[in-house]
């Protein structure tokens, strides 16, 4: 069978789609940029060397979204494949349509578009609803586990908040699994008041920690500073100030290892951005494509339509998380 690539490329709220020449098959009608691969390409391969072809960029082939056979009248029938474009390089110029345009996915039907894209382009617009009311369905199913994490959350006593922050510092990159071994390991040799230096016990080959060496130094640093981080969680009553007093003043903290530390010892309403999470929030169309870097502006973008989807789907953003981590990992975590 035939085989025809589509690739979808975003810009912020809009996709690309093109006409066909006058003179071509199917004139002036509307398609996604693409076309059809030979039997020693991939799909992914094929769909790089059409996007170069015909819009002169290097493109990043991302996941397919949707794949279906088609035939047209007295034509071979042939198998669709639809693929996200994750990223590009080069500025997009048209070199063989009649035309290209930046189109909002509700207006996709208002162009004259090829049949065989028809059925995608359905799928397309309502791919959103479809993935809210499985996100809902999976809710129910959890939300009893989930709010029981929670209050766990929030019955950790204070004794225990320095370990929950080293757990905080190994996990970036590195395992949940392994982070966890290695909190334990530090714990029965009582790092909290030994003088000792952790890196051997991140450095394990089953349990492997990423960037030990420089982890292994941000405990020391952080243990040096317990009795003043004590202090602040005392101290400090609001939330968002003292997230940011932790991503200022403590080492291998960033803004979702802040959140992280804060949630899993009672703290609520914040955003934990890992991948798994970004994930997901672009597949539910909170995000038209994933960052590349995540800054302080970038977080607090992100998390702030984080918050805004929790609302309008009527799951609390703290189980959201915890909905959002289970469906990837299929464990609802610390």
């Amino acid at each position: 069978m035939i085989k025809v690539v589509a690739g979808i490329i975003r810009n912020q709220d809009k996709v690309l789609v093109c006409q066909r020449k006058a003179e071509a098959l199917h004139p002036l009608k509307w398609e996604f940029p693409g076309g059809k691969i030979s039997k020693t390409e991939t799909p992914e391969t094929g769909l790089k060397r059409e996007l170069a072809e015909e819009l002169n960029i290097t493109a990043e082939i991302g996941g397919l979204i949707y794949s279906n056979n088609y035939a047209y009248n007295g034509e071979f029938p042939f198998k669709l494949f639809f693929f996200e474009v994750k990223d590009y390089q080069g500025k997009i110029k048209n070199r063989v349509f009649e035309n290209i345009k930046w189109v909002k996915d509700s207006e996709l039907k208002k162009f004259d578009l090829l049949e065989g894209d028809l059925e995608f382009v359905d799928f397309f617009i309502n791919r959103h609803k479809f993935q809210i009311d499985f996100l809902q369905k999976e809710y129910k199913k959890l939300q009893k586990r989930i709010k029981d994490r929670l209050k766990f959350f929030k019955n950790v006593k204070p004794s225990d908040y320095f370990y929950e922050l080293v757990y905080c510092i190994l996990t970036p990159q590195s395992s949940a699994v392994n982070a966890d071994f290695a909190v334990r390991l530090l714990k029965k040799n009582n790092f909290y008041k030994r003088n000792l230096n952790p890196e051997r016990f991140l450095h394990n080959k089953d349990t492997y920690i990423r960037f030990h060496k420089n982890k292994a130094r941000y405990l020391s640093e952080m243990k040096n500073k317990y009795d003043l981080i004590l202090n602040q969680l005392k101290n400090t009553s609001s939330t968002q100030p003292l997230r940011e007093w932790f991503v200022q003043n403590i080492k291998g903290i960033g803004y979702k290892e802040a959140s992280h530390f804060l949630r899993n010892i009672g703290y609520r309403d914040l955003a934990i951005l890992d991948r798994h999470i970004l994930r997901n929030l672009h597949r539910v169309g909170v995000l038209n494509k994933l960052p590349k870097s995540l800054s302080r502006k970038n977080y607090l973008d992100i998390e702030q339509k984080f918050k805004v989807f929790s609302e309008e789907i009527k799951i609390p953003l703290d189980e959201l998380d915890l909905l959002f981590w289970s469906m990837e990992t299929g464990k609802i975590l610390r």
